[in-house]
């Protein structure tokens, strides 16, 4: 058996993990039914270029992830109005607009992962396509366990270049 661990990887750069699992019973087509495996790193003390070439593909192709992505919080913060409940933090979209995670991306996030069904639903495109359109604007782009794995930049990001990055990235897939 394959296994990556977090801490023996991460050792202090985990600064928390959090994982959500929805009963197989429950399970629909809709993203907010989706199990989630978050985690809050800090950059500084971590290696990215292996994280995002060897640890982050390892994960997906464990869990057969349909979409991965990994960004600066600041993201989350543009997005989300973020509030503490006894228990958990609860993420509302600053958006009314409901959006279904399992058909669309509205933001394409400097290291992301679409399997073929998500790339088909939200770009109309398979993902050997979408990797050929990104080719050239990303550092990484690759076919991943049946789907596009696209990694724009292996270094720590200021946020404003990261969200350029992300801004071109999404353009690119969304016109």
């Amino acid at each position: 058996m394959d296994a990556v661990g977090f801490t023996k990887f991460f050792g202090g750069a985990v600064k928390s993990a959090m994982v959500t699992y929805c009963p197989r019973e429950r399970l629909t087509d809709e993203g907010y039914s989706d199990d989630r495996l978050f985690v809050d790193i800090d950059p500084a003390k971590l290696d990215l270029k292996q994280f995002a070439l060897e640890v982050i593909p390892r994960y997906i192709e464990a869990f057969g992830g349909y979409r991965a992505e990994f960004y600066d919080e600041q993201f989350a913060e543009a997005a989300y109005e973020v509030r503490e409940e006894p228990g958990r933090i609860v993420y509302s979209p600053k958006s009314k607009e409901h959006v279904n995670l399992r058909f669309q991306v509205r933001e394409v996030m400097p290291i992301s992962y679409f399997d073929e069904l998500l790339c088909r639903r939200a770009f109309n495109l398979t993902p050997a396509e979408v990797v050929k359109r990104v080719h050239g604007k990303v550092e990484h782009a690759y076919l991943l366990n049946g789907g596009a794995y696209l990694v724009g930049s292996t270094r720590a990001l200021p946020f404003e270049e990261a969200q350029s990055l992300s801004e071109e990235m999404t353009r690119t897939l969304l016109g």
